[in-house]
């Protein structure tokens, strides 16, 4: 139904650096806003830098038996630093968990700012069926066999991942407050320049989630 209300969630960012700028500690804040699928959806975040690197997480919240994890916290099997939030939406709703990541190395501020952060999900209770933000690499634990099935064009040869034949992406991130399109509504008919946005590759309409404008909203097909 392409209406992205299956799972909303707010984040907060707080990094902890020394002397030189280097990270030290990063603490997240993850609020479950609106679950719109009888799926229950796990969440997780993987960092840019080496498993070998975090020392230590807290505030997790795995309650289904379906993550192994390794005595600092992490996500067991992968090499880049893995941290599952939680593993069903449904135990999280409207909760705030504050997940705090303390690294045993150092590290640049301004690489993660190049490397960024790589949020997603994993579908129902399959660790492998995992959903990320366009063209963001999966996990070393995700199921390859999902790639071009159903409306998925991701084409790992090319370095392309989470996208339709169309170039719409199956998750997204925004830097402002969103409001939920209602159950069944397509995106598209509730943020009417997201049309837009997507044909243009990013280039027109960036701010198509706000409100600054007439005819960027349809108000009747959001929460």
């Amino acid at each position: 139904d392409y209406d992205f209300n299956d799972l909303v969630l707010g984040v907060k960012y707080k990094f902890t650096t020394n002397a030189s700028n280097l990270i030290t500690n990063i603490n997240m804040k993850f609020v479950v806003r609106h679950i719109g699928a009888s799926y229950h959806n796990g969440f997780g975040m993987q960092l840019p830098f080496s498993a070998s690197v975090v020392s230590q997480v807290t505030g997790t919240n795995l309650t289904e038996n379906l993550i192994s994890t390794t005595p600092a916290g992490i996500e067991a099997g992968q090499t880049k630093a893995t941290i599952i939030v939680f593993d069903d939406a449904f135990d999280n709703y409207q909760d705030t968990l504050s997940v705090d990541i303390t690294l045993s190395t150092p590290y640049s501020f301004s690489q993660l700012n190049t490397d960024g952060l790589n949020p997603f999900i994993f579908v129902n209770g399959d660790r492998g069926r995992e959903v990320h933000l366009m063209d963001r690499v999966p996990t070393d634990l995700a199921n390859p066999a999902f790639f071009g099935t159903g409306s998925d064009n991701s084409d790992p040869t090319a370095g392309s991942y989470y996208r339709s034949a169309n170039n719409y992406p199956w998750a997204i991130e925004i830097n402002n407050s969103y409001k939920i399109p209602t159950e069944k509504t397509p995106i598209t008919q509730s943020y009417l320049k997201f049309n837009d946005w997507v044909n243009s590759r990013g280039a027109q309409f960036t701010d198509w989630y706000s409100n600054t404008s007439n005819g960027f909203r349809d108000l009747t097909k959001l929460l």
